[in-house]
């Protein structure tokens, strides 16, 4: 194994800044989670377009403002490990969060416009 592959045996929250741990939503990170594993899929048809990940990273932002307003201090834990394995396509996952994301691009660019 190569050392650029052993990032994929710890859960990719290990790896988050410590200095914005605690202020990520949880909703926002399981969007970046969405993203990065799209991203690594093997086959290039199966990996996002730009427009795609622009619209998604937005949606992030959306989601991380709302939770913010309801939750001012800005205090987060996220409850999740997540492991990616782009080559099995696999995402290992403890204690997930929920949050809710459009599937449809349309949807998405609908839900963005407000």
């Amino acid at each position: 194994m190569t050392g650029s592959e052993n990032y994929l045996e710890k859960p990719v929250e290990e790896d988050i800044d410590p200095n914005i741990k605690g202020s990520i939503s949880p909703g926002c990170w399981q969007v970046f989670i969405d993203i990065a594993q799209r991203c690594l899929k093997h086959e290039p048809d199966e990996r996002p377009t730009m427009h795609e990940v622009d619209l998604r990273l937005q949606h992030a932002l959306l989601l991380q403002e709302q939770a913010d307003i309801s939750n001012p201090l800005g205090d987060y834990i996220i409850m999740s490990k997540t492991i990616i394995n782009p080559h099995e396509n696999i995402i290992k996952k403890v204690e997930t969060d929920s949050y809710c994301m459009p599937e449809n691009i349309s949807d998405l660019e609908d839900t963005l416009r407000g």
